[in-house]
């Protein structure tokens, strides 16, 4: 990556348009560095790129036959301007399935296997301020991840890169990772959020693991200086460290959860085999097999496979659990 400015031909006036309009919404002097503005004219417009609300790419339908694979197949149609085989090499790698087998091919997970072959879109989650900050460029599909993906392109470096992208991201819109957030889509750390923002992609023991599946976010609740009160998906309430990285807004395709697969052979396309009861299998293949009829099994509670419980457990407590904040010491509240 080089540092120099590149100058790219211009191809289209109504383009340079629509991003300086883009630019005049947010007003902040110290995010946008005069250098960047200079370079954002230049880049090359492109027949397909459109202002798109992410909120109306997405159309929710079903099929009108009524066959029995499709009397209750509901799907979400994608608009034609999400890209599906236009994506960067770059960027992209196959990975060989490993059927639920480790690395010395024993079988550790069940009911995996089959599926089409799928090509894996590496998501920058770790964002840097001075490497992922840019334009967004186009929306394409992901078939590893239930969001759609956001491709922006930094002028600056001429470095592109892929993000989870957000509801209200649209076509030609910058998105920074600085101190101060703005639009959805600007990373920042937690302290520097205003209380009451929806968050997702939140940094929690240095991987970003926190709200990324389709329509989901996490709410800041308060604020210190070390820990921050966090509700994530699961209305479940956490002390997350107040430094920890998290990108404003809530992750699109929200009527992700409405899909109804209608079948099971279109399960088997995702890679997902059927899942057999312990109950119904012999006494060598699992714990819970043979005798005859129903019977208890021979435990006081259901095991796995391999003979551990799987119930009834002292589950260990978190440390970032609201419920054990005694162990917590909270400095000074930020009340902003």
């Amino acid at each position: 990556m080089c540092n120099l400015p590149i100058k790219l031909p211009i191809e289209k006036e109504s383009f340079i348009v629509n991003i300086e309009k883009s630019l005049e919404k947010s007003t902040s002097e110290v995010i946008l560095n005069p250098k960047i503005i200079s370079i954002i004219p230049n880049i090359p417009f492109k027949k397909d790129l459109f202002e798109i609300n992410s909120e109306n790419i997405l159309f929710y339908s079903s099929k009108d036959s009524r066959s029995p694979g499709k009397r209750h197949f509901k799907y979400i149609r994608l608009n034609r301007y999400i890209k599906k085989n236009y994506f960067l090499k770059s960027k992209v790698k196959f990975y060989k399935k490993k059927l639920g087998r480790n690395y010395k091919g024993r079988l550790v997970s069940y009911y995996k296997g089959g599926g089409f072959k799928i090509l894996h879109r590496e998501i920058d989650e770790n964002r840097n301020p001075y490497i992922h900050r840019g334009i967004i460029e186009q929306f394409e599909y992901s078939p590893y991840n239930s969001s759609i993906l956001a491709r922006i392109y930094n002028p600056h470096l001429n470095y592109h890169f892929y993000v989870r992208a957000a509801d209200g991201f649209k076509v030609g819109e910058p998105i920074f990772t600085y101190k101060r957030t703005i639009n959805p889509g600007d990373a920042s750390k937690i302290k520097n959020i205003t209380i009451g923002q929806p968050i997702h992609n939140i940094n929690l023991k240095n991987t970003n693991n926190i709200a990324r599946s389709a329509g989901t976010f996490a709410i800041i609740l308060q604020k210190y200086f070390n820990y921050s009160l966090i509700r994530f998906p699961s209305n479940k309430l956490y002390y997350v460290p107040s430094n920890s990285q998290a990108t404003l807004g809530r992750v699109s395709n929200k009527k992700y959860h409405l899909i109804n697969l209608a079948k099971a052979g279109r399960k088997r396309w995702y890679g997902l085999r059927p899942h057999v009861r312990g109950v119904a299998m012999n006494p060598i293949d699992h714990p819970h097999g043979g005798g005859q009829g129903k019977t208890s099994g021979g435990h006081s509670t259901s095991v796995s496979p391999w003979g551990k419980p799987t119930k009834q457990i002292k589950k260990k407590k978190l440390l970032y659990c609201a419920k054990n904040r005694k162990k917590i010491v909270l400095k000074k509240e930020i009340i902003y």
